[in-house]
């Protein structure tokens, strides 16, 4: 058997296998008495072997829509305040592109500039904030209860709950860097 920081190999893909299965990291810490910190270490070196977001799309079609979000979350105290912005494909269901910082256009524009080349040209739907329209060219400014923004569906609720799971696993900022 071969050793992997001391861990078998096989070993290690047991316990990599148990958190793909959604086991907490707790409860791997608890079963297999490896330790958080090890455990995101793989998991950091595994997401180092993963393809740029934007090799994983699908490709763009000339009606595609983006809808644009922002989600709110704090990291330990509400002072320490978090927005993921998120460009999703409507048809595909894709994220596209999404960015981590504040509420700024500043974010926004980082959002922007994270949208792959084959997606700039779609038209775009987002809530009211106005920094969409000063950013995304072909942007319609919607209400949510239109049905044309993410929050109609379970994205933004998905989105929310994966930006917690990193906050309540990872000590700031290396949380912010691997999901980044």
């Amino acid at each position: 058997m071969e050793l992997v920081q001391g861990y078998s190999l096989e070993r290690k893909l047991e316990i990599l296998r148990a958190y793909q299965e959604r086991q907490s990291m707790r409860g791997i810490e608890r079963t297999f008495g490896v330790m958080r910190k090890t455990l995101a270490n793989w998991l950091t070196e595994l997401s180092d072997l993963l393809p740029p977001l934007e090799d994983t799309l699908l490709e763009a079609q000339p009606d595609d829509v983006l809808e644009l979000d922002e989600l709110w979350s704090f990291v330990f105290r509400k002072d320490n305040q978090r927005w993921v912005w998120v460009a999703l494909c409507r048809r595909t269901r894709q994220v596209v592109a999404y960015y981590i910082g504040d509420r700024s256009e500043k974010s926004c524009l980082e959002l922007w500039k994270r949208v792959p080349k084959k997606y700039k040209a779609c038209k775009t739907f987002s809530d009211f904030w106005k920094t969409y329209d000063v950013v995304f060219e072909n942007n319609t400014s919607t209400g949510k209860d239109e049905g044309k923004t993410i929050s109609r569906d379970g994205t933004t609720h998905f989105v929310k709950e994966l930006v917690g799971l990193f906050e309540k696993l990872f000590p700031f900022p290396n949380r912010i860097f691997f999901i980044q």
